[in-house]
């Protein structure tokens, strides 16, 4: 005689409030208090969250859910916990990086030289978006605060970019199989975009598509990795008014120099504490951070690389500082040393 099926509904339960309540015990890592209750809206993702990993571990083990094994799904949803390092940002979190975690400006920009951790930053934010929490901070609400919508996240090409890099670190950085119901690929196999279980839907975009591709949607939230062409920025920003849609930069400025003029210069520049303190008011604001503030890189990496730019002081201030200064002749385009630098003689 066949054994009937045992209702694990409460063991579920359990599980699930009890790695929320472990969620919850790391605490709030933000630096000022915003006038937002969404606490109900917190509880309620964190749950959704928790149990939709929770049922895909199930699916996942030996007998394939016929007969549940709550126990092994809950180890399996620890071990994903643990090595996905969303949840484990504030480990890794510098000065700078926590600051710029800690705007809520309509613009937000990360510039600084390589190997900051730009990258990660800003997909971060957009997949806590996705989650309804932030879970490096799960008190804090994410930058938008909805049960669904769409997030657009662009970057250089399709090829390297989001296939080497972006697919890569979501991988990294959140249980990617278990959250993700569907992906839509072009040819080739790229990803093009992913549905996560919540009905939040992430777009992803190059800046080698034609200008008119970023004129046909609407977003909830905006990322560019590197910066992108002036035609596709202000094109991406019709699609962000309807929703006011926050929009992130993460870039090392060794290209595109109109975003020096347009966006970097009338920035505020928020890199102390003090700053963000005054920061909310402020409709782009800016940390910039070094390399050298990267903790989690040895001497003798930074020292390496720093080398590698010994004879090209312009291509170290860039990729070093992210400072702008190898664009100065290139964010006045027709300047030219030769015609309009002159040695003046004085008549008094």
């Amino acid at each position: 005689m066949r054994k009937p099926k045992k209702d694990n509904s409460s063991s579920k339960a359990r599980v699930v409030n009890s790695l929320r309540s472990k969620l919850l015990s790391r605490g709030s890592y933000q630096l000022r208090q915003k006038p937002l209750d969404v606490s109900l809206f917190l509880q309620e993702s964190q749950q959704a969250f928790l149990s939709r990993l929770l049922d895909y571990f199930l699916s996942q083990s030996k007998d394939g859910g016929n007969q549940i094994q709550v126990e092994e799904a809950e180890q399996m949803l620890r071990s994903a916990l643990n090595r996905s390092q969303i949840f484990h940002l504030r480990e890794k979190f510098y000065a700078k990086r926590e600051i710029f975690f800690n705007l809520r400006n309509r613009i937000k920009m990360f510039c600084g030289g390589n190997q900051i951790a730009k990258t990660t930053s800003i997909i971060s934010e957009i997949v806590a978006c996705c989650l309804g929490f932030r879970p490096w901070a799960p008190t804090e609400p994410p930058l938008v605060v909805s049960p669904t919508g769409r997030a657009i996240l662009c970057g250089p090409d399709y090829s390297n970019w989001c296939s080497e890099n972006l697919i890569p670190k979501m991988r990294e950085l959140f249980p990617f199989d278990a959250c993700i119901t569907a992906q839509d690929k072009m040819q080739g196999g790229i990803t093009t975009k992913i549905t996560f279980y919540s009905g939040w839907t992430i777009k992803i975009m190059s800046y080698e598509q034609d200008t008119d591709k970023y004129e046909s949607w609407t977003a909830n939230i905006v990322g560019f990795d590197e910066p992108p062409p002036q035609d596709k920025w202000t094109a991406t920003l019709r699609g962000c008014v309807k929703n006011s849609a926050p929009i992130l930069l993460a870039y090392t400025p060794i290209s595109e120099p109109w975003t020096y003029e347009f966006l970097y210069e009338k920035a505020l520049h928020v890199n102390d504490y003090e700053t963000l303190k005054a920061a909310d008011n402020a409709p782009i604001a800016a940390t910039t951070a070094t390399l050298f503030e990267n903790p989690y890189l040895t001497d003798a990496q930074k020292e390496w690389w720093a080398s590698q730019f010994a004879h090209d002081p312009d291509e170290a201030e860039a990729r070093l500082y992210g400072k702008y200064r190898h664009l100065q002749g290139r964010v006045y385009k027709t300047f030219d040393i030769v015609k309009h630098v002159k040695d003046l003689e004085l008549f008094l």
